[in-house]
């Protein structure tokens, strides 16, 4: 997201151009997703902000001056999150023989903080108590050891990450008896 501001008109060689949001009542300085960018030659600046967030929502105002006067201009900006979970679960199918292992993969995506992260997996409607599953960053692996025959079934994930909830399309699992 770019903002610019110039100076139109005259000014003394002691003028000054200042970003600031409203609500911090504060100089915008540089970080990593900020950069203030001023052209003195033009008497003009540029206020980047980089990977948006909702925080970065409020009131931007440019400040324009010099020693004796200053006008400002500003906008509001608002940051919308994504209202979901987006999940993408894998594989579809499973056809194995009893005996071996099974693993199921869930990986999501959100706007929202993932340390807020609520897992729930599910066999044909019913949670699954105690469910062996490992989470890393932005995935799920539910994993199902040593299956039998009543393993078989359609397995869902439900991921939660504090009011946001996505699901998994389910993956069938079929398991065969051992010979």
């Amino acid at each position: 997201m770019t903002f610019h501001c110039k100076v139109e008109g005259n000014v003394s060689s002691k003028w000054f151009l200042n970003w600031m949001k409203m609500e911090k009542k504060a100089k915008i300085n540089n970080s990593s997703r900020i950069f203030v960018i001023k052209n003195e030659t033009n008497k003009s600046s540029i206020l980047i902000l980089k990977s948006t967030v909702v925080d970065d929502s409020g009131i931007y105002c440019c400040e324009i001056g010099d020693s004796g006067d200053s006008e400002k201009g500003s906008t509001n900006v608002t940051i919308w999150e994504k209202p979901y979970v987006a999940v993408n679960q894998t594989p579809q199918y499973v056809n194995k023989k009893a005996g071996f292992n099974v693993s199921i993969t869930c990986s999501f995506s959100s706007v929202a903080n993932a340390s807020w992260l609520n897992v729930t997996w599910y066999k044909d409607n019913q949670e699954l108590r105690n469910p062996h599953f490992q989470k890393t960053r932005q995935k799920v692996i539910l994993k199902l050891l040593d299956v039998d025959v009543e393993d078989s079934g359609n397995y869902v994930c439900t991921i939660r990450i504090r009011n946001r909830t996505g699901s998994g399309n389910g993956t069938h699992v079929q398991i065969k008896g051992g010979f």
